[in-house]
């Protein structure tokens, strides 16, 4: 790498802060978005509360997070998904960015979550083998379907 990519990422290396998830973290966040700093977001995590809706994932209605479209109307930032490749033989890592489908900040929770799920989707599907599928992310899915991972049970 170049000096001048080196010290780009000592300069965002430096500026990293953590946020806590309660309202005055958020309302961090939202200002640090707005001062067009980067925000990394797990959103594949199933959440537990209101803050969520039913979405397909892989064609599978499951609880989906709405944090981020909320995020997005509320700081104009612009949204984009990545991940890092495991390169073969140990070689390294070679970091992805891709777009975000349309629709993402759509102010509908489930336009918004279905637009999400398929980001995601589409990069799973680039390199489905690294993707962590022992995390159970279909164990939440709306109320009295099949539970998928315990068979003769219906979701709560």
């Amino acid at each position: 790498s170049t000096r001048k990519e080196s010290s780009a990422a000592s300069d965002v290396y430096k500026r990293q802060e953590l946020v806590r998830g309660d309202r005055r973290g958020l309302a961090r966040l939202i200002t640090l978005l707005r001062e067009g700093e980067v925000a990394g977001i797990l959103p594949d995590q199933s959440p537990r509360g209101k803050g969520n809706a039913y979405a397909p994932f892989f064609g599978i209605e499951v609880r989906t997070m709405t944090l981020v479209s909320k995020l997005l109307q509320k700081s104009g930032a612009k949204p984009l998904v990545t991940y890092s490749e495991r390169l073969k033989d140990g070689e390294g890592f070679r970091l992805v960015i891709r777009e975000c489908e349309p629709g993402i900040a759509d102010p509908d929770p489930v336009t918004a979550t279905t637009a999400l799920n398929k980001s995601i989707e589409n990069v799973v599907r680039e390199v489905p083998e690294q993707y962590q599928w022992e995390y159970k992310r279909f164990r939440h899915r709306p109320p009295g379907l099949p539970h998928p991972y315990r068979p003769g049970r219906v979701c709560k």
